[in-house]
């Protein structure tokens, strides 16, 4: 298979990535052993544009158990996927989502623990449209930022690995 498959998205080890229609390799590249793939579920999530100003208030004013994640996360650092911080999805912001892979991330602080039944219902409705979440306490995201890091790989990975095995077995 090669690279200008436009059905996939392939995330290199190294690095390089073939994004939608944008290569950032030669187009007649090979796909190599070290290479894994990524099945595409990019599909558009529509949100409330009322969202917009407290989206950018919230990047303004991160916390930073939020500030931490995000030097670790931003720029493709974690396994060539791209995050954006503060992202409206549907009528919610979540802290940090892949729209690539439909990843959210969230960082709860003291004030989650008298929102838990806010935040049940808001999970329901954001994983019927498809999107995964990842939960982490500020304490965990300060008091360790790599363990966080390995766990979200680990889950990016796991989650990877199950679309290939549902792709294969459709096959």
């Amino acid at each position: 298979m090669y690279a200008n498959d436009l059905n996939k998205r392939f995330v290199f080890v190294s690095g390089i990535t073939y994004n939608y229609g944008k290569l950032t390799h030669p187009p007649s590249l090979p796909l190599e052993r070290e290479e894994y793939e990524i099945t595409m579920r990019r599909e558009i999530i529509r949100y409330n544009n009322k969202l917009k100003d407290r989206s950018k208030e919230l990047r303004n004013t991160m916390t930073p158990a939020e500030c931490i994640l995000w030097e670790r996360i931003r720029k493709k650092q974690v396994l060539g996927i791209n995050f954006n911080r503060q992202a409206m999805i549907n009528n919610f912001i979540v802290d940090f989502y892949s729209r690539d892979i439909k990843l959210a991330i969230e960082v709860d602080g003291k004030i989650h623990d008298t929102k838990k039944e806010y935040d049940f219902e808001r999970e329901v409705i954001l994983r019927k449209l498809g999107v995964d979440i990842i939960r982490f306490t500020n304490e965990e995201v300060e008091e360790n930022v790599d363990s966080v890091i390995s766990k979200i790989k680990y889950y990016i990975e796991d989650m990877t690995n199950l679309t290939l095995e549902r792709e294969t077995d459709e096959s």
